[in-house]
Order: C-alpha cells, then structure tokens, then sequence
C-alpha cells in the first residue's frame, strides 16, 4: 500500500509531493490521501505529457499545481470539473523566464502539439495548464486557450508569433 506521507517518483522528473503540493498547508495531507486514489491518472500525465513536455521545451518544469482533492479544488475557486481532480491536469512555469518567452513556448505546444493534451491555457500571462483525457475520458481536443483572469479565450497559433497583449 502506498503511504501518502512518503515521497516516490512517478517518472524521472516528477514526484508524488511536487505532484500534490499546496500552499493550503491544513489541506496538504488530505489532498495527498486522495491523490493515492488517482495513481495510474497522476502517472500516465507525468510519464505521457510532463516528460515528454520536458524534453521538448528542453528545461525543467516547475509545477504549481497538480492534483487536487475536491475540497482543495473549491477553496481555490478551481473549475468544478477540472482535470485537475482527476490528476490528469498540472500547471506550470519555467524558471528564470519571462512572461513573454513562456508565451512563446505555449505557443510552440499549441502549433507543434509535441504531446498528447486536450487543453492548453496560457492562464493570466504567468503560467500554462495542461489537461490530458485518458481513453476513459475520450479524445483529446488539442484547444488551445488563454485567460485573462476573466473569459476564455479560443487561441490559434502562429508560426513566429510576437506577444501582444495577452
């Protein structure tokens, strides 16, 4: 049986506790009992999407947020069918970069579609989300979004984009 308190690699780069942190410290042992149950889903999003990601953009991801348990999910204001309850869905960012060069790599993923995702949001200029549906879920839609901390919206990529006001 996997104990929640311990941390183990779910893929080379990625782990259980970066997988399931949070800053809501009253809710980290809780959110990482829950995840236990989200195994194989936490598994197949790093193993399938975050490393192959990885050796794409050719950088370390940082993850901001990966799974979240329900209760975790609404004190954020998180979306109430998020992937990220199924722990098929991460946020990050990449170190020392700016906001216009992640907008270039979020661009890159959406035009190039390196890995499997069914969403991709450059989520308030700071960091991108990624979504994977497993064959459970269905297929993948490959949508590319932005949001601006108010509306969605639908995103077609550009080959040499430059960053507008995004």
């Amino acid at each position: 049986m996997i104990d929640p308190n311990k941390d183990f690699h779910l893929s080379p780069h990625f782990t259980f506790f970066e997988m399931t942190k949070t800053e809501h410290r009253d809710l980290l042992e809780l959110n990482r009992k829950e995840a236990v149950n989200y195994l194989d889903n936490l598994k197949f999003l790093c193993n399938e999407v975050l490393e192959p990601l990885r050796s794409f953009i050719g950088k370390p991801l940082f993850i901001t947020s990966g799974f979240r348990c329900h209760l975790l999910n609404t004190r954020i204001g998180g979306s109430p069918h998020s992937y990220h309850i199924k722990g098929l869905a991460a946020d990050f960012v990449l170190p020392h970069t700016t906001k216009e060069e992640l907008f270039e790599v979020f661009n890159e993923i959406a035009l190039r579609k390196p890995v499997l995702f069914d969403q991709l949001i450059f989520e308030k200029a700071t960091w991108i989300h990624i979504g994977v549906r497993t064959d459970l879920e269905g297929r993948n839609r490959f949508q590319a979004l932005t949001y601006n901390g108010h509306s969605y919206d639908l995103y077609t990529p550009k080959p040499d984009v430059e960053v507008a006001n995004v």
